[in-house]
């Protein structure tokens, strides 16, 4: 039996930032737990930070899906195969209390293939030529690219960790005004270098999940596409029954988890990776979100 811990926010805590589960915050993260009552099977648990609203499992059981069960933190089931979202220090001092207690990749691999940075090293080698995105340590720097572009021009700034689609600030070419750097000082402030891509509108919202194997293989490869309010906020996923990414984008998806796959292996040794948000454009795939 597994137990899913879902630590949403765990890119965060990687820059020193506290976790927000790990906190009373009223915020969606809270939430999203439940989501894994979809995702799990009924022979599974799942930890969450609120009960289940009253009458919803019943609500599942009329409707025929089965849940597994839940359990509320900082209660765990000591038998149980612990599965965290992410890899973090509070994952780990979890993942310590229970029996058989998994292995967790280096922390600071952890840190550097979730940075933006390395996703931008990998799109740039996957489509040379095709990104325009770069990394800037200080605002000042930063500025100085916009205002050497034209007015009105639309960039998207987001920070080195945290990948969720709130996070993100849109900003326009031309001088940064005061709005502009007001936006932009909690990135830098929050994650300490900034990544900054033209601004592209969002057609579709795509996940897949895979295992790496041995030499970067690629193991239990499925996904699904996602379902995300305008400002990025996730409401849920559409599942298909053979558990496969929507068509006609399948074969780019599994193309690109291959050779994620190929690049973790390098840098060490990774289980249960998870892309979230893969972004199509018109033209082509924009880079994986780690």
């Amino acid at each position: 039996m597994r137990e899913h811990f879902l630590n949403a926010d765990f890119d965060l805590s990687l820059t020193g930032a506290p976790s927000l589960l790990a906190s009373s915050d009223p915020t969606y993260l809270h939430e999203m737990a439940w989501h894994f009552l979809f995702a799990a099977d009924p022979e599974d648990s799942i930890v969450v930070h609120a009960p289940l609203p009253a009458g919803f499992r019943t609500y599942l059981a009329s409707k025929g899906l089965p849940a597994p069960r839940t359990v509320l933190h900082p209660d765990y089931t000591r038998g149980a195969d612990f599965i965290p979202f992410g890899w973090n220090a509070q994952a780990e001092a979890l993942a310590a209390r229970y029996d058989r207690p998994p292995s967790a990749p280096d922390s600071g691999v952890v840190k550097a293939v979730n940075a933006r940075s390395f996703a931008l090293v990998l799109e740039r080698e996957w489509y040379p030529g095709q990104t325009e995105g770069r990394v800037y340590a200080d605002a000042a720097a930063l500025g100085a690219f916009l205002a050497g572009r034209p007015v009105g021009e639309s960039w998207v700034a987001k920070g080195e960790h945290g990948f969720a689609g709130t996070a993100n600030r849109r900003v326009s070419g031309g001088p940064p005004d005061a709005d502009s750097a007001a936006l932009l000082e909690p990135l830098f402030a929050g994650h300490g270098r900034v990544l900054l891509e033209p601004w592209h509108e969002r057609l579709a919202d795509m996940a897949v999940l895979f295992t790496v194997g041995a030499g970067g293989k690629v193991l239990e490869f499925r996904g699904h596409s996602l379902l995300n309010s305008r400002d990025g906020a996730f409401l849920g996923a559409e599942l298909s029954p053979e558990g496969h990414p929507p068509e006609p984008w399948r074969e780019a998806l599994r193309d690109n988890a291959a050779r994620l796959a190929r690049a973790l292996s390098e840098r060490g040794s990774f289980q249960h990776i998870g892309i979230l948000s893969l972004e199509f454009h018109v033209d082509k795939l924009s880079r994986p979100l780690l």
